[in-house]
């Protein structure tokens, strides 16, 4: 829940699962910028699901920013997480808010591509 591929990840899961997973998380802080309030929290996971890639903004470590995409096999459940992860005052911007995730999106269709048909 603090880390971008881990919001990715939990994006791409069903709601059933996804409100299962919640009612058992307890939503510590890990930084002063970590999302701890469940409703919060949960409309990050939304937008993620509609962008297709979640973020960290100093959520789990300070003075870092990432972006994250979730990969999923070929049936469709998630396998795993792709994310980059850098200084905050370079991953910023233009950079974090595009640049990464249209790099990191190819990324994981590629690798889910080469899952699907190894």
């Amino acid at each position: 829940y603090a880390a971008s591929a881990g919001k990715a990840i939990l994006a791409e899961l069903p709601e059933e699962e996804l409100s299962r997973m919640f009612e058992q998380m307890s939503f510590d802080p890990v930084t002063k910028h970590t999302i701890t309030d469940p409703d919060e929290l949960r409309t990050e996971i939304e937008a993620g699901r509609e962008r297709g890639y979640s973020f960290n903004r100093e959520e789990s470590l300070l003075g870092t920013h990432a972006a994250g995409v979730a990969i999923c096999g070929p049936n469709g459940d998630v396998i795993g997480g792709l994310s980059v992860t850098g200084p905050s005052h370079r991953l910023n911007g233009e950079r974090l808010e595009s640049e990464l995730p249209n790099l990191l999106l190819g990324a994981a269709n590629e690798l889910e591509l080469n899952i699907a048909h190894s």
